[in-house]
C-alpha cells in the first residue's frame, strides 16, 4: 500500500484517487433471483444493495472474473449468457450460447467462459474479447444433463459434472478432446486453490467425491494425473452447491434437501461440522480471504455462514425472491503483483527477503517457501500490509530454496512474483563472495539466463574462497587480526 506520506501528497495536490481505486478493494456477492430475472449486487463488508440489474430469463449460474472485471450469468429459460460490467455493475453484452445453460465458469487467464448448457449436452465456449464483444468460439460434446463447470487453476483443463448419465467430463483446453470421464451422479464442482484436487458433490448418492487431479512436475507446471479417487465424504441429502473455503483447508456443501451445510476438512477429509442454514439451500460461495460464505436458498433468504465460529446470519436482500445462485458468485479485484522479489543469505540458518509493494488496497502478503528438490511450495508466512520484508529463520544450512510472493485483500489473491531462489551458507564465511554469486545466479534465473547449475557454480565459488583466504592468511602478520566490516551486509 502507498505510504501516509504518499497520500498527504495527493490530497495536497489536490489529487483524487480514481473509481477504479475504489472499486479494486471492495468485495461484492452477486445473487441470481429468477422470479425477478435480475442479479441483486450485494457489498459484502456491509451488506448493502448497491444495485439490482436486469438480466436474462431465469439467471441460475454465476461467476466472476478472476480480474474481477466481469461477471458472466448464465439465464436458463432465454439460453443466454448476460455480461456484467462491473466498473458500473450494467449489462455490456448478452451472448448466445445453447438450451438450457446452467453452470458457468471463468479460466484463470479471463480469455474463455465455459458454459454447460444442460438441454443439449454441451458446453459453449466464449472467447472474450472486451466486456462488450464475446463470441462463442466452440461448442464441445459432454455427457448428459451437464450442470457444474470448473475451469482448472492453470487453464489446461476444463471439468463439467453430468448430472444425467452419472460422469465428470475432462477435458483439454488445447485441443478440446475429452481425455476421461467418471463420477456418481456429480452436480456441483469445485478445485483446491493448488488444482490438485476437485470436489464434487453427488446428489443422489449424498456424498462427496474427492479427486487426485494434478501434480507438480520439476518445472513447476501442473500435469494430469490419472484422476483416481481419493476419498468419497458421506454429507447431507441432495447435496448441491460446493465452495473450497481458507486456502483449501475446508469444503462447504450446500445440501438442499435438509437444509443444512457440510463442512468438510480436507486434510483428513471427514465433516467436522454441520449447520442448518435456512430453506433448499442451493449454491456455496465464498471470497479467497474472507470469513464468511454465502448460503442462498430457493426462497429469500440468504444465510451467511462466520467460518471462525459457524454461526449463521440470514439475511434477505429483497422480498417475494427466488435466489439461486450457483458458481462462484463472490469476488473482487485482486490486488497489484508484488515487484522486484530479492534475496539475502544472512547465514547459515537464515534468508531475508525483500520487495516492492506496488498496490493501495492489499490485505498483506503471502510468501511461499519450498526446497529445490521438492515440487510443491508451502506457505511460511502472512505479513501485514505496506509491509516488504521478511526473514526467514530456522533452515537448514547448505540448502537451496526457492520463493514466491504475492499480494491479497479479501476477494481475491494476486499471481505469484516469479520464483527466486537462495542458499544458506555451509558454514560463516567472511568473504561475502556466496552473497553476490547467488544474487546475480538469481537475476539471471528469473530473466532465463542461467546456463549453468547452483552446484557447479557454488563449488567453483567455494574453491576460490578457499584459494584467496588461504592466500591472505599467509600473507597477513600474525599478531594482527582485522574485523570484516561488511559482515553485516553479506548474503
Amino acid at each position: 500500500m502507498k505510504k501516509m506520506n504518499l497520500i498527504g501528497a495527493f490530497i495536497c495536490f489536490g489529487v483524487i484517487l480514481s473509481a477504479d481505486r475504489i472499486v479494486q478493494a471492495t468485495t461484492y456477492a452477486y445473487i441470481a433471483d429468477s422470479i425477478a430475472n435480475t442479479v441483486t449486487v450485494i457489498r459484502t463488508s456491509d451488506r448493502a444493495i448497491i444495485k439490482s440489474i436486469p438480466v436474462g430469463n431465469s439467471p441460475r449460474g454465476i461467476a466472476v472474473s478472476p480480474q474481477g472485471n466481469n461477471v458472466y450469468v448464465a439465464n436458463e429459460a432465454d439460453g443466454t449468457v448476460s455480461v456484467i460490467r462491473t466498473s458500473d455493475h450494467t449489462v455490456s453484452d448478452t451472448v448466445r450460447v445453447g438450451n438450457s445453460p446452467r453452470g458457468i465458469a471463468v479460466d484463470p487467464d479471463d480469455v474463455y467462459v465455459y458454459v454447460a448448457n444442460y438441454a443439449d449436452n454441451t458446453l459453449s465456449v466464449i472467447t472474450t474479447f472486451d466486456d462488450d464483444e464475446n463470441e462463442v468460439s466452440a461448442i464441445i460434446p459432454v455427457g448428459a444433463g451437464p450442470y457444474g463447470v470448473e475451469a482448472g487453476v492453470d487453464g489446461a483443463y476444463i471439468y463439467v459434472t453430468n448430472t444425467l448419465d452419472h460422469s465428470l467430463s475432462i477435458i483439454r483446453t488445447d485441443d478440446y478432446t475429452a481425455m476421461d470421464s467418471l463420477g456418481i451422479s456429480p452436480t456441483g464442482i469445485a478445485a483446491s486453490p493448488d488444482g490438485k484436487y476437485l470436489y464434487f458433490s453427488n446428489s443422489d448418492s449424498n456424498t462427496v467425491s474427492v479427486i487426485h487431479a494434478v501434480d507438480n512436475d520439476d518445472d513447476d507446471d501442473l500435469v494430469i494425473k490419472d484422476h483416481t479417487f481419493a476419498a468419497t465424504v458421506p454429507v447431507g441429502n441432495n447435496p448441491t452447491g460446493i465452495a473450497v473455503v481458507g486456502e483449501g483447508a475446508y469444503v462447504f456443501v450446500a445440501n438442499s434437501a435438509d437444509d443444512t451445510v457440510s463442512v468438510i476438512q480436507t486434510s483428513d477429509n471427514t465433516v467436522v461440522q454441520t449447520i442448518a442454514v435456512n430453506d433448499n439451500p442451493y449454491g456455496v460461495s465464498a471470497p479467497m480471504n474472507g470469513n464468511f460464505v454465502y448460503v442462498p436458498g430457493a426462497g429469500e433468504t440468504i444465510s451467511i455462514i462466520s467460518t471462525e465460529d459457524y454461526s449463521v446470519t440470514e439475511y434477505k436482500p429483497v422480498e417475494n425472491a427466488s435466489l439461486i445462485a450457483f458458481g462462484h458468485f463472490i469476488g473482487g479485484r485482486p490486488p497489484k503483483v508484488p515487484e522486484d522479489l530479492a534475496v539475502e543469505e544472512t547465514g547459515t540458518t537464515q534468508i531475508d527477503l525483500s520487495w516492492v509493494d506496488t498496490s493501495f488496497d492489499e490485505l498483506g502478503f503471502k510468501i511461499k517457501r519450498r526446497l529445490d528438490a521438492e515440487d510443491t511450495f508451502t506457505l511460511v508466512a502472512t505479513v501485514g500490509p505496506n509491509i516488504t520484508t521478511y526473514s526467514d529463520t530456522g533452515l537448514e544450512k547448505n540448502t537451496y530454496y526457492r520463493y514466491i510472493i504475492q499480494s491479497y485483500n479479501e476477494a481475491s489473491n494476486s499471481s505469484f512474483y516469479s520464483p527466486v531462489y537462495a542458499h544458506t551458507d555451509d558454514e560463516e564465511d567472511d568473504s561475502g563472495l556466496g552473497c553476490f554469486v547467488g544474487n546475480m545466479i538469481s537475476k539471471m534465473d528469473q530473466t532465463g539466463m542461467l546456463i549453468t547449475s547452483w552446484a557447479l557454480i557454488f563449488s567453483v565459488t567455494g574453491i576460490f574462497s578457499l584459494i584467496v583466504g588461504i592466500f591472505q592468511k599467509q600473507n597477513q602478520p600474525a599478531p594482527i587480526r582485522i574485523k570484516n566490516k561488511n559482515r553485516e551486509n553479506r548474503i
